[in-house]
């Protein structure tokens, strides 16, 4: 955390947020910056608290890496500020999409479509977005009935591969890479206020 400038990272991510079609209201989802996530022993870099009247996008410090940066020279600090950033970003835009779900921005068809696409396309060849998040959240919400779920699976699924719409990142569809096209990439395109990219 040291030589972290937290103000201006929040400030940073905070209008980024603001930018999220749905979340531009600065009552609607709160954002934080944390040391970690439940005192360390949660895991994750990013969580949303959807506790009505306060909902919280809490972000980890955790996510930046721990790096002497003393021992790096001008242009490599730029470079690695920048990549920072971007990781940041791609964690606030996973996190904005449970936001949403929560607030009921989605109709039935929106997450039909949403569903259909997670299960076939996915960051790399031969895995989806689905199968990504069924692996990285095998552990989690093994409370819930089944179809309960499988909803909270699709919805992980979704908002990775919002960050990764968001980010410019192409998607394997089948053999071949392409961007997030039809009506995913209308709804993804209603969240995503193209006006407001940092880069």
């Amino acid at each position: 955390e040291k030589g972290v400038d937290r103000p201006a990272l929040l400030s940073l991510l905070t209008k980024h947020l603001r930018g999220v079609k749905g979340l531009e209201d600065p009552k609607s989802v709160a954002l934080e910056l944390v040391r970690t996530i439940d005192g360390g022993g949660d895991q994750r870099l990013g969580v949303f608290d959807p506790t009505p009247g306060k909902m919280t996008i809490a972000i980890s410090l955790d996510a930046i890496p721990k790096l002497e940066v003393a021992k790096l020279t001008d242009q490599e600090q730029i470079a690695l500020t920048k990549k920072i950033r971007a990781e940041l970003v791609k964690l606030v835009d996973h996190e904005s999409i449970h936001a949403l779900v929560k607030l009921g921005l989605f109709t039935v068809e929106d997450w039909r479509a949403f569903t259909n696409y997670v299960k076939k396309a996915g960051p790399e060849k031969g895995k989806s977005y689905y199968e990504e998040a069924e692996k990285v959240y095998k552990d989690e919400y093994l409370d819930l009935p089944p179809e309960a779920r499988e909803d909270k699976i699709v919805e992980e699924a979704v908002a990775n591969a919002f960050s990764d719409y968001y980010s410019d990142v192409e998607a394997w569809v089948g053999n071949r890479k392409q961007k997030i096209s039809g009506k995913v990439a209308n709804l993804f395109r209603r969240i995503a206020d193209f006006f407001r990219r940092l880069r």
